[in-house]
Parts: structure tokens; C-alpha cells; sequence
């Protein structure tokens, strides 16, 4: 046997093992984004995303986040007001009737920016929540998104064919989304407390919100 021929032979193995090492590595990564693309190429579900969707609030996490959480800070005015009730009693020296209308007064232009920003959001986030449901099976109810979009003359069979270039933006022209703020107003031990609703959605045809 030539000197040195056990070394160079032991070091080529650990380089061989270390280049094993390194590929399986790699190999696993490139594999967990494949498993992303075959999922969305043959239908497989994304189980995780799926137990997050069943949250009510699923849809209104996304509005309440959207373009710099512009919907958060207009439900973060609502809440200073709520706080203000809440630990300095404000307004409790009032009668309910007069109470309520300074909480009209004070909340209204709150509302009205918080519905101008769901007109606003409505035709992409609609848009994404609906190729989102129908791609994970989420069909059921009569006031579902998928029903009130086929009611509005949406054809769910092509956003399952063709995915977004499906849409049928006259059919999302015709849906709104609704949520609707509350606060507490009655001298209860939850005087203050501020509430909003999961978003839901309806057909323009349908009976305006109160």
C-alpha cells in the first residue's frame, strides 16, 4: 500500500458523507416546496390552513390586517371610546336616551369610514376569499360566499378550472361584505366594552344592513 493512501482514502469517505449530508439537506427543502406545488397542481388540501379558515373571524382577520391594518386603527377609535366609558364613566351621569345619542353622535363618522373601507376592500379581498374557499371545499351554508357569488351569476366550475382568471368580476361588483361594530351603552358591568362582528357577505339585492 502507497503512504498515505488510508488518510487520503478516509478523507474522501467524511467528504463524501459530509456531501450527503449537505444534499439530503437540500433535498428535503426543495422537497417541502414541491409538496406546495403538487398540492396546488393535483388538490391536495393544506390541512393547517384549513382548521384556520373554520374561525368565524377567518375573514375578518383579513380585512382588519389589509393595506397597513386600516380597519384595526379605525376599530382602535371605537375602542378609545369604549375606554373612556369604560374607566372614567363617561357619560354614565347621562339619561340612556341622551347617552345613546352622544354615542351616535361620537361613533357614526367611525362606522362610515369603517363601511367606506370594507367598499374599498371588497373586490380583492372577496376575490381571495373565494378562490380560497372554493380550493379547500369550503361549500356549505346558504349565505356562504360561494352561494351568494353563484347567485350573483358567478360560475364556480371556472374559478376551479382556471383559478383568479375564472372570476367573474360583475359577479364580485355584486357582493358586499358586512361588519358591524357595537358598544356597550347600558350601566352594566360591561359598560364600555367595545364588540365587532365576524364579516359576512351578502348580495346587493339583499336588505340593507342597520
Amino acid at each position: 500500500m502507497v503512504e498515505g493512501m488510508d488518510d487520503s482514502s478516509k478523507l474522501t469517505r467524511r467528504k463524501f458523507v459530509e456531501g450527503a449530508v449537505t444534499l439530503g439537506a437540500s433535498a428535503a427543502a426543495v422537497g417541502s416546496a414541491e409538496a406546495g406545488i403538487l398540492r396546488d397542481l393535483f388538490g391536495g388540501k393544506d390541512t393547517e390552513k384549513i382548521e384556520r379558515m373554520k374561525d368565524p373571524f377567518y375573514a375578518a382577520k383579513k380585512y382588519m390586517g389589509h393595506d397597513g391594518s386600516k380597519l384595526q386603527n379605525n376599530f382602535g377609535k371605537l375602542q378609545a371610546i369604549g375606554a373612556e366609558m369604560k374607566n372614567k364613566q363617561k357619560f354614565l351621569d347621562f339619561s340612556q336616551e341622551k347617552r345613546s345619542a352622544k354615542l351616535s353622535e361620537l361613533t357614526t363618522p367611525i362606522v362610515e369610514e369603517k363601511n367606506a373601507y370594507l367598499r374599498e376592500f371588497d373586490p380583492e379581498l372577496i376575490t381571495d376569499l373565494l378562490i380560497e374557499y372554493i380550493e379547500n371545499g369550503f361549500t356549505a351554508g346558504t349565505q356562504s360566499l360561494i352561494q351568494i357569488y353563484e347567485r350573483a351569476g358567478g360560475n364556480t366550475d371556472r374559478i376551479r378550472e382556471k383559478g383568479r382568471l375564472g372570476v367573474s368580476d360583475a359577479a364580485i361588483a355584486n357582493i358586499s361584505s358586512v361588519m358591524t361594530y357595537r358598544i356597550e351603552d347600558n350601566p352594566t358591568a360591561d359598560y364600555g366594552k367595545v364588540y365587532r362582528s365576524p364579516v359576512t357577505f351578502r348580495g346587493h339585492e339583499a336588505p340593507k344592513d342597520h
